[in-house]
């Protein structure tokens, strides 16, 4: 497991080309060795944004396992009770709230929002990955925020690899994460976000 500073990841004149051997390196480990290489790389400025989907409620069952509690971030606010069951946990999770203006665009609110969150940030933790990623990768260089890497330790997790972990481990299933202005019927459970397993 290679042990790189995020001092020395951070070197652009060769920061891709390292990124591409560490993909290769991760193709292997199972998401708990990689986020333990996040952590001691990137911790304490390691940031998770959570849209509380079931892709978010592995991850978080994943840091959890390794007893990491990175810094969470959500725009959700219609999941306050979930935010306080995180915060229960022992999870500092930030609930930003946006000003609601008419006519405004979400997408380009949230991006600023964001952006504002990570410009600390030297690594992103992610697990509401789209599914139109044409190659998901568990590195990634985020030239959005600023070069920042991005890391998602279960990229390559089918849906129903999800699905069966949650099942596994008595997640609840919530479907893909969509807008935040969206709330999917999933998000009405009343089911805890994390379940000890029995």
């Amino acid at each position: 497991m290679p042990m790189w500073k995020s001092s020395e990841l951070f070197e652009p004149r060769w920061l891709e080309g390292q990124v591409l051997g560490l993909n290769e390196i991760f193709s292997s480990d199972k998401p708990e060795q990689i986020l333990d290489w996040a952590r001691e790389n990137f911790a304490p400025s390691l940031y998770y944004e959570c849209r509380f989907s079931s892709k978010d409620a592995v991850m978080i069952h994943l840091c959890e396992i390794i007893n990491f509690k990175p810094k969470l971030f959500t725009f959700a606010e219609n999941k306050q009770g979930q935010v306080n069951e995180l915060s229960q946990r022992g999870f500092k999770i930030d609930l930003i709230s946006r000003k609601r203006r008419a006519g405004q665009d979400d997408d380009r609110e949230f991006a600023k929002l964001r952006q504002d969150v990570l410009s600390e940030a030297s690594g992103w933790l992610c697990g509401s990955r789209t599914q139109s990623a044409k190659s998901p990768e568990i590195l990634s260089i985020d030239g959005v925020h600023g070069g920042i890497l991005k890391i998602d330790p279960t990229a390559h997790w089918s849906a129903q690899g999800i699905r069966d972990y949650c099942q596994e481990h008595r997640l609840p299933h919530w479907p893909e994460a969509g807008s935040y202005g969206e709330q999917s019927p999933g998000s009405r459970s009343s089911s805890s976000l994390l379940r000890r397993s029995s």
